[in-house]
């Protein structure tokens, strides 16, 4: 911050050479298939929510259902962030964006996990997520040429 204003000291390069390592991955994914959502329901019954697709959902009802599992530890978090469906504030969603963001937020994991495995590092991480699309960091390569195979 400079005089109460930030600001970026360098040139584009400069910059880019000295914080822009790595490479970013945009993804968009299909919208969830009937079959994924039919999936994703039975899961989500197995943990205490059984909804129709047009019911409201509370968000202290997903908290609660959620928070009884240890093991979606990870997935209560998401749900409670931006890009999730209780983000922002929101106190109640329909059922079915809730099951839809369900199936995505698997994929995304799954994608995410795929990706670190073929970078051959525990380090790619998920910038932003929206929706049907999602955005992740790659860390620098050993091998540059791996880039084409990911």
């Amino acid at each position: 911050q400079v005089d109460g204003q930030l600001r970026c000291l360098g040139s584009v390069q400069q910059v880019k050479s000295l914080h822009g390592t790595g490479h970013e991955v945009p993804v968009k994914f299909k919208p969830v298939s009937e079959e994924l959502r039919v999936f994703a329901s039975r899961e989500v019954e197995a943990i205490g929510l059984r909804m129709d697709y047009t019911d409201i959902l509370e968000r202290s009802t997903a908290i609660r259902a959620l928070s009884l599992n240890p093991m979606l530890n990870g997935k209560l978090q998401r749900l409670q962030i931006a890009g999730g469906p209780f983000g922002q504030g929101a106190e109640q969603v329909p059922f079915g964006a809730f099951i839809d963001w369900w199936v995505l937020d698997g994929l995304v994991g799954r994608l995410q996990a795929f990706l670190a495995q073929q970078a051959g590092t525990s380090k790619v991480a998920l910038v932003e997520r929206h929706g049907l699309s999602a955005r992740f960091r790659l860390p620098d390569l050993a091998d540059p040429l791996a880039l084409p195979r990911l």
